[in-house]
């Protein structure tokens, strides 16, 4: 007979994202029950779907975020609507992100296979930024990798 799973904490400091948020599993939808805090005030952040986010996207109200209001920093859910996609990020670094993407994307999205392509240029930026590929998605980049990403794709 198999032992009920035990709540456990989960310190990111020693995963990807670099302890830029933390978070307590113990249930939601798919079994867990997850509490994110924000990077920059460690308030807990708030579950909140896309009308908060997006007032004036009627198209993207059935999408989850998690947001912190007092820094107006927020992220995309997960598909299981549990985690983060990638970092929560605050005004400046939601641009900074916006900025690398624009940068970056021009080196994929005009070729026929746009998945591979894709692929391979996420290849490329890792390598040339020392880090592994599983590693590098602009949506976990902090403002320093967004920086270095651009001169990199520039």
């Amino acid at each position: 007979m198999l032992e009920p799973a035990l709540p456990r904490q989960i310190d990111n400091r020693k995963q990807p994202y670099q302890g830029l948020f933390s978070f307590i599993i113990g249930t939601s939808r798919k079994g867990r029950n997850v509490s994110i805090h924000c990077p920059y005030c460690g308030s807990t952040a708030k579950l909140v779907n896309g009308s908060i986010i997006y007032p004036h996207r009627p198209d993207l109200n059935f999408l989850k975020f998690w947001r912190c209001k007092p820094c107006d920093a927020y992220g995309r859910v997960t598909s299981d609507g549990s985690l983060p996609l990638g970092r929560l990020a605050n005004a400046e670094l939601r641009r900074s992100k916006k900025a690398t993407h624009d940068a970056f994307d021009v080196h994929w999205f005009y070729e026929n296979d746009k998945g591979k392509a894709r692929r391979a240029a996420y290849a490329r930026l890792a390598s040339d930024m020392g880090i592994d590929v599983h590693d590098c998605h602009i949506g976990s980049f902090d403002l320093d990798q967004c920086r270095q990403a651009r001169r990199i794709v520039n």
